[in-house]
């Protein structure tokens, strides 16, 4: 993201969710108590999208879900992670966003704690080979620009609360079926 006067490269985007509910009409799945974080990260340097975990679900043929409901935590001390960009001295984060402002870098941590709804249409698995996949997506422009076109600096923590909000506000999820095979 550039503008006359600063400039904005977003290298990581990181957050950690400690638990997550899955529901439809009829059903509500809920992840165990034994996977404790889950990772999302974005690489600028990824070709694709990756999975930090990949945590596989057996859902009965014929299942409809419409709703996701994500726990954003700080990661806790305990846990068996190899990113230590998530624990700090005195605080543990849920949220890591590193890159470049003003071509200066910058490593971006804050512990924000909130639980999130997302409704999105129906999606039925009809096919004993199909998996409910689950993208999230958030436009990084939605964050760092201001309504006036200048750029949000990360690098100010005034700025924390702002990001935080963005985040929890713009954040979305979509639902749908592939078929694994």
């Amino acid at each position: 993201m550039t503008t006359e006067q600063d400039s904005l490269v977003i290298s990581d985007f990181k957050f950690s969710a400690d638990r997550f509910i899955v529901a439809g009409n009829d059903i509500e799945l809920e992840s165990s108590p034994n996977v404790s974080t889950f990772l999302f990260t974005y690489d600028l340097n990824a070709s694709e999208e990756r999975l930090v975990l990949d945590v596989g679900l057996g859902i009965a043929d014929n299942t409809t879900f419409n709703n996701y409901t994500m726990f954003i935590q700080p990661v806790p001390r305990n846990a068996e992670i190899l990113d230590d960009d998530f624990f700090g001295e005195d605080n543990n984060y849920s949220m890591v966003i590193k890159g470049t402002y003003n071509r200066k870098e910058f490593n971006f941590r804050i512990s924000p704690t909130f639980d999130r709804i997302f409704n999105f249409d129906r999606v039925t698995l009809s096919d004993i080979d199909e998996t409910l996949i689950l993208s999230k997506s958030i436009d990084l422009n939605d964050v760092f620009i201001n309504p006036d076109g200048s750029i949000l600096d990360p690098t100010n923590s005034d700025n924390n609360s702002i990001i935080r909000e963005r985040v929890s506000t713009y954040l979305q999820v979509e639902g749908f079926a592939v078929n694994i095979l």
